[in-house]
């Protein structure tokens, strides 16, 4: 029988445990900034201290948590109802579903101002009248969504998830434009709510009761819902309309006392709980670590407001005609039909062969069920590539060396060419995309490959799934990390296999099985064989087809020079890569040399080759940009290796000579 204190040793499971603990405790869908905080103060731990491998702390943990949720499902709080959505209106859509379904004031209104507003309109509108929220990934609910407080003061603090529906996929001087989309708002009061105690506030145009009677407010001012509502025993509808003609809505509700001090409670029990469990399971805390830690979460969600200021509504509303706002309508599309028990359609994930890259929909759908519309996931990303970066530099090279290079990666761009710089990062995060995590997902794999190469002994079967797993990830966010991949994997096996490590070898394998799921996806659905996506066979994403290569070599040695091609070859690499741009020959030159040379350590060879892979690309495939940053980045490592360890030790042996 595996003893306690054994499972507690293997992080693999001691830290899901925890994990567990802080979601009893945290719950689902919450999207509270002390959510955010709370989580990245576990990360922080997890970096910078050791846990407590204590059995009684654990069972400790383990009664907190359980007295936590017990708590939480016995305070009582009455559920408002709330259903919402987008309106899309105009002359195509006379037989919408909001035409057939909304009472007859609130559709009249909607679309008289859609019409006027969005004369040339190109979206469609929903086939459902209510939004189906992610909430009801566990719930089921007939509208949208069950809450138990209202306070927003713009639409992105609803939080409504079908504002990035691709259905409103537009951009430039389409309409509507994706910040102005006209929506609206059902509350359904219960009757605990049936008293003079109990207001409800707001700013815009309503209809209220049973008669949709009219009520519009310039300033957000209160009415009691007792005097609203016709029957104690059915209960308030209130409709609240923003329709492009009207006022910006904004509202919130004023509770009775006792419910006020419940809210209160339930969110102190959460939060002392939470920390309590912290304190009993993290012990010897590095404090420099956890300076680094807590400046790049900061710098990072610093960063993130820069760039876009609405992340302070803890809401994302992704460009029309880009990445992102496909990765979350996928996600979306997955939750609903999660929610609706059809799990082959959740599966198949909004495409029939993966198109976009696959997995990012549903890591998507984890921030979902954790944080509700909430991006969190996103500054963890963030906050966790500089880590990666510097422990890299670290093992590589030295700690002097990697101070530098995280002064530069922050605040001093001179490496930028190479990707290294943290703000195109967060660029790149906020807008949806999904290189940063699938490089940081690669990075974390070759950082566990660079440790264990400096000691073999230290390799274990869990580690070995570990970096089998990041790298079958890497690929299914970024399919074209693939040549790089397969040279760490190949260089892992290898290593192993000297060493006569098959067990390590056997988890590698299965932890990069996880990789199986895309081509099994695209036959289950198309019925043909597709290893990764149809991106990859896309003309408008190759620049030269191999087939070209070969029809170029074909014609050098049948003496019948194809030159048309030679050109159209010569075009694409040097769109790729400039002329000009010296260090990136500078670049490629040390990775090559780093090759050949003998007394280069093996570590850097296999990321020479990774960094050589990537960039091999570029003959054939238009991989400048975000494509690029982790070839490119790779080879920047490379390059500072072979400044320090051969350029500088070359000069240094030869002025020692001519001094003698």
């Amino acid at each position: 029988m595996l003893k306690i204190d054994k499972i507690l040793y293997k992080k693999i499971f001691s830290v899901p445990i925890l994990f567990c603990f802080s979601i009893c405790c945290l719950g689902f869908f919450n999207s509270d900034w002390y959510s955010l905080i709370f989580y990245h103060l576990l990360f922080l731990l997890l970096y910078s201290s050791n846990l407590v491998l204590i059995k009684k702390n654990w069972l400790l943990a383990f009664l907190i948590a359980f007295i936590c949720l017990i708590i939480k499902t016995t305070i009582y709080i009455p559920k408002i109802y709330e259903g919402s959505n987008v309106f899309i209106g105009g002359e195509n859509y006379k037989k919408s579903v909001f035409k057939e379904k909304l009472p007859e004031k609130i559709y009249d209104k909607l679309e008289s101002d859609y019409k006027k507003a969005y004369p040339n309109s190109i979206s469609g509108p929903d086939n459902s009248l209510f939004d189906i929220s992610v909430s009801q990934l566990i719930k089921k609910n007939r509208e949208t969504r069950s809450i138990e407080n209202i306070d927003w003061k713009n639409k992105f603090q609803i939080p409504l998830g079908t504002f990035n529906n691709t259905k409103y996929n537009t951009y430039g001087e389409q309409q509507p434009s994706r910040d102005n989309l006209p929506f609206f708002i059902k509350y359904s009061f219960p009757k605990e709510y049936y008293n003079i105690e109990t207001k409800f506030c707001w700013k815009g145009l309503a209809y209220l009761g049973t008669n949709l009677i009219k009520k519009k407010f310039d300033e957000i001012n209160c009415i009691s819902i007792n005097d609203l509502s016709d029957n104690q025993n059915s209960s308030l509808d209130i409709w609240l309309l923003e329709t492009g003609m009207t006022e910006a809505l904004q509202a919130k509700i004023l509770l009775p006392f006792k419910y006020k001090i419940k809210i209160i409670l339930k969110k102190a029990v959460i939060i002392i709980s939470s920390l309590l469990i912290l304190l009993l399971l993290f012990q010897n805390i590095k404090i420099k670590k956890a300076m680094l830690f807590s400046f790049s979460f900061i710098f990072s969600f610093l960063s993130a407001l820069y760039f876009y200021p609405n992340i302070i509504n803890k809401f994302i509303l992704f460009e029309g005609g880009n990445d992102g706002l496909l990765y979350v309508h996928f996600a979306h599309l997955i939750s609903d039909y999660i929610s609706r028990g059809d799990y082959i359609s959740a599966f198949m994930g909004g495409e029939e062969a993966y198109d976009l890259m696959p997995f990012y929909r549903y890591i998507w759908v984890i921030n979902y069920l954790l944080f509700d519309e909430s991006p969190w996931m996103l500054f963890s990303i963030l906050t966790f590539f500089p880590l990666i970066i510097f422990f890299i530099f670290k093992q590589l090279i030295n700690k002097k060396w990697a101070n530098y290079f995280l002064l530069f990666w922050f605040l001093l761009p001179l490496f930028e060419a190479f990707g290294f710089f943290h703000y195109y990062y967060v660029k790149l995060t906020l807008r949806g995309f999904a290189e940063p995590l699938s490089y940081l997902f690669f990075l974390c794999a070759l950082s566990l490959i660079i440790m264990h190469s400096k000691n073999e002994k230290k390799i274990k079967i869990d580690n070995a799934f570990l970096i089998g797993f990041l790298l079958s990830l890497a690929i299914g966010l970024r399919a074209n990390v693939l040549p790089a991949c397969l040279i760490l994997i190949i260089f892992f096996f290898i290593e192993n296999l000297k060493n006569k490590n098959i067990n390590n070898i056997l988890f590698l394998f299965l932890g990069i099985s996880l990789i199986l799921v895309i081509p099994y996806h695209n036959y289950y659905f198309t019925g043909k064989f597709i290893p990764l996506t149809v991106a990859a066979y896309k003309d408008a994403n190759m620049g030269v087809k191999p087939s070209e290569y070969l029809e170029l070599f074909n014609s050098i040695i049948t003496f019948n020079f194809n030159q048309t091609l030679w050109y159209k070859i010569l075009n694409h690499v040097k769109g790729e890569i400039k002329f000009y741009e010296v260090w990136y020959h500078i670049a490629i030159f040390s990775c090559i040399h780093s090759l050949i040379y003998k007394k280069v350590p093996n570590i850097i060879k296999c990321i020479s080759l990774a960094a050589l892979s990537l960039i091999g690309l570029m003959f054939f495939y238009h991989v400048g940009g975000r494509y690029s940053y982790l070839a490119w980045t790779l080879s920047l490592m490379v390059l500072i290796y072979w400044m320090k360890n051969i350029c500088i030790q070359y000069i240094m042996k030869k002025n020692s000579k001519l001094v003698s």
